[in-house]
């Protein structure tokens, strides 16, 4: 079959054989040309609406950038109302939030606000670039929105590539359709071709190649009356044909660059209509050329858009000196091709000095290979204002808090107000400072205390002023008892300068306040007008009631002192007075032991018969002069014990004892005293007591013999009873119990102490020197111990010695 295919080839004539050939050849053409012109079109029209969305996206960033700092959803949702108003190409718009909710829609109308992330609006708030989403009938870009390298949300828009999908349809249909003409008509030609087309061919080859070369302008003719006349013919029809569809992609090419004007004409309106300048800059080989420059260039700088356009380096011109660097380090990060956002200051027309953001995004050409900056200039100096001003406040209220926390901290009132004056102008950077007292009695207010050498030169001058002082600053804050600020003191027409302070501009007293008083005035002034703010004065107003609490507590801490060196007075002679007390007791307590010991002496020895027998009379007498001679030695001895425990004098001797053997002694001694008023006298030890004990023995039955002898001495009838045992696992106790009187709720806390009784008149039923109880609590305290007291009136009482459980050494 190949064989006989090729055979029938061979067969041919040459004029059907270049027929075929360029009928194929140029269908073939006509379909490259087509094809890359649909192509070239296509590319053409997807870069151009890509730059489009991207200059559209810079110009709403810089619109939108602050609102959607501070989330200003009415703003961005009208932005949006504006940008779908009467548009053909924008079809879509969306703002997103900083973490990719939708807030606000271009074809919503209502504001939009999503607690659901839109994953394409996250997508664009982590992405460095413009991202580009091409779909059916549109191209969705999107960017994120900065202020610095914080991102604050995303801009998208839509915009429509249906113009643009059936232009290349038709382009494309047009291409096919005459490739099919093309061909039909080679196929006719074929059948027609019959002689010799040597000459007319070359003209035809000539003819196609001018077709393939894009040259439609020269028409075919072929002087011969064969197929090739009719090639000829139909290639001249094919050419016509071709320059028609050409001058048709023309006339398409102008309608859509119309078309793109119109657009541009829109945008540029938009971006009229935005406060925020828009310029877009080629940069190539160290120069550069200002492509366009938005209008609002005038308002922001003052000066003409001419000097923009015509001169590039102009802008620079204005750029403050001190921020320069920064400027040419932008210019150097586009000239590597990075994208860069500044803030530097401008200098107007006008001289004013503004703050401005210069944002720009770099794309390199594709055909010059030149940098092509897109970028944004808006004028943040009411933002700086703003930041400045708060910094200011911030840095106002930190060295208030810190003067305060120094000054709180001197109590001397002379150095206190020193030290305010000197910190205040340092910290605050003041011209002077001074401070007056009201002097009441003499009407007037006197300086306390100023600022450096001048302050205190007017202090050694003792400075007044009248406090009826009509044209005084500060006499008028002290009468009014309110902040009198005067911004520039020359409008003053009645102020009086001092001489020592000839630069004073800017004055402001304000009244120091206490109890509703008016303590003095804390005057300041500055050498420049218009010195103070509402958050100097609201500062200073602050630091007066601070200086006011700090004066107060200068005069406070003066008086608790004397009141301390009054009590460090008052305990010395105290001291000293129970220093002489003690003595005297212990003096009198060994004189009066003597003689009551040798006259006790002598009485028993009568009482013995050791004189001679006594009659029952004398006999008697003589028990008497034992029995009171015995109570007396009691007091004396009592009275010892306590001189040496107030002098310090008496000191534990730690041994092992026998618990029974001290319990039966006590028993054994006030046995006979408890008899004598029919009383039973009861002891009992706990099982869990040992055996064995550590303590000093003669002074624990002192202890239970002073408690045992209160109990018998104030019960009348009944039980006293003694019990030791083990309250816990540290401590044994030694409790006394009675069915006596009782001791009254409100004498409790003071049966303790020495020399106080619950009945101290000299009409007491009981007698004693109130200081039995008193020796029990030192001598309980003296050997690590707590006594405890419960009683009720007419119910008796117990008394609960606690003692440490020491552990038992060898001896």
């Amino acid at each position: 079959m190949h064989k006989l295919n090729k055979l029938k080839s061979e067969q041919w004539s040459l004029a059907i054989k270049l027929t075929v050939s360029m009928t194929t050849m140029t269908v073939l053409v006509v379909m490259s040309i087509t094809l890359l012109s649909t192509q070239r079109e296509q590319q053409a029209s997807h870069a151009e609406l890509e730059q489009q969305a991207n200059l559209l996206l810079n110009t709403l960033s810089v619109a939108t950038v602050d609102s959607l700092y501070n989330l200003d959803t009415e703003f961005l949702d009208s932005m949006m109302k504006a940008l779908g108003v009467g548009q053909q190409i924008v079809v879509s718009g969306r703002i997103y939030d900083n973490e990719g909710r939708v807030i606000a829609d271009a074809y919503t109308q209502e504001i939009v606000y999503n607690f659901k992330i839109d994953p394409f609006g996250q997508q664009l708030v982590n992405s460095d670039t413009t991202v580009f989403k091409w779909q059916t009938d549109e191209l969705i870009a999107g960017k994120a929105v900065k202020i610095g390298t914080q991102r604050v949300g995303a801009i998208s828009v839509g915009l429509s590539t249906i113009p643009l999908q059936t232009k290349i349809t038709v382009m494309r249909n047009e291409g096919v359709g005459m490739a099919l003409v093309t061909a039909a008509m080679g196929g006719v030609l074929t059948l027609l071709l019959s002689r010799s087309i040597t000459r007319p061919l070359k003209r035809l080859v000539k003819a196609t190649q001018r077709i393939a070369n894009g040259d439609l302008s020269q028409q075919i003719v072929v002087d011969s009356s064969d197929e090739l006349a009719v090639l000829g013919n139909a290639m001249e029809q094919m050419r016509v044909e071709l320059q028609q569809l050409y001058l048709d992609l023309e006339q398409q090419v102008v309608k859509r660059t119309q078309a793109l004007q119109e657009s541009e004409k829109r945008f540029r309106q938009v971006i009229s209509s935005i406060s925020a300048h828009v310029y877009m800059t080629e940069l190539g080989q160290g120069e550069g050329v200002n492509r366009y420059i938005s209008p609002t260039v005038e308002p922001l700088t003052g000066y003409s858009l001419v000097n923009f356009t015509n001169d590039w380096r102009f802008w620079q011109s204005l750029i403050y000196p001190a921020d320069l660097p920064i400027a040419a380090s932008q210019v150097e990060f586009f000239a590597k091709g990075q994208d860069s956002e500044v803030e530097y200051r401008l200098i107007r027309a006008d001289k004013e000095i503004i703050w401005v953001r210069d944002s720009g995004r770099v794309e390199k050409d594709a055909v010059s290979k030149n940098i092509v900056i897109y970028g944004v200039v808006s004028d943040i100096t009411e933002r700086k204002k703003a930041e400045e001003e708060r910094i200011r406040f911030n840095n106002q209220l930190r060295t208030a808090a810190d003067v305060t926390r120094q000054i709180n901290a001197i109590l001397d009132p002379e150095e206190l107000l020193y030290e305010i004056v000197t910190l205040l102008q340092s910290r605050f950077d003041l011209y002077h400072i001074h401070i007056y007292f009201l002097n009441e009695s003499a009407n007037e207010l006197v300086i306390q205390a100023g600022s450096g050498h001048r302050g205190k030169l007017l202090r050694e001058l003792g400075h007044k002023i009248p406090f009826n002082y009509e044209h005084s600053v500060v006499a008028r804050a002290a009468r009014t008892q309110k902040i009198i600020l005067v911004p520039d003191i020359t409008t003053e027409p009645y102020f009086m300068p001092n001489p020592l302070l000839p630069d004073t501009r800017t004055e402001m007293a304000v009244p120091i306040m206490a109890g509703g008083h008016v303590l003095g005035v804390f005057d300041v002034q500055d050498n420049q007008a218009n010195r103070f703010s509402q958050a100097d004065i609201d500062t200073f107003s602050t630091l007066s009631g601070q200086i006011a609490i700090a004066l107060e507590n200068a005069r406070l801490f003066a008086e608790r002192k004397q009141a301390e060196e009054k009590l460090i007075v008052a305990r010395d002679q105290a001291l000293e007075s129970s220093r002489l007390k003690s003595e005297l007791l212990a003096n009198v307590s060994h004189e009066l032991r003597t003689p009551l010991n040798a006259a006790l002496g002598y009485a028993e020895m009568l009482h013995e018969g050791l004189y001679g027998p006594l009659t029952d009379d004398l006999n008697e007498a003589i028990t008497k002069i034992i029995d009171n001679s015995k109570y007396l030695l009691g007091i004396v001895n009592q009275l010892l014990d306590q001189a040496k425990l107030d002098s310090g004098k008496l000191k534990p001797k730690i041994s092992s004892f026998a618990s029974n053997d001290l319990i039966n002694s006590v028993k054994s001694k006030m046995n006979a005293l408890a008899k004598a008023k029919d009383l039973a006298l009861t002891t009992e030890i706990s099982a869990d007591v040992p055996v064995m004990l550590q303590g000093d023995p003669a002074r624990l039955q002192q202890v239970l013999v002073n408690l045992v002898g209160n109990a018998i001495k104030f019960t009348e009838k009944g039980t006293v009873k003694i019990i030791f045992y083990l309250p816990d696992s540290t401590h044994w106790a030694m409790q006394v119990s009675d069915t006596g009187v009782g001791i009254p709720l409100e004498a409790q806390s003071f049966v303790f102490e020495p020399f106080r009784q619950v009945d101290g008149s000299v009409t007491r039923e009981y007698g004693g020197t109130g200081l039995g109880l008193s020796i029990v609590k030192r001598l309980t305290h003296l050997m690590e111990g707590e006594i405890i007291l419960q009683s009720e009136l007419g119910q008796g009482s117990i008394f609960t010695v606690l003692l440490p459980l020491m552990p038992m050494y060898e001896e």
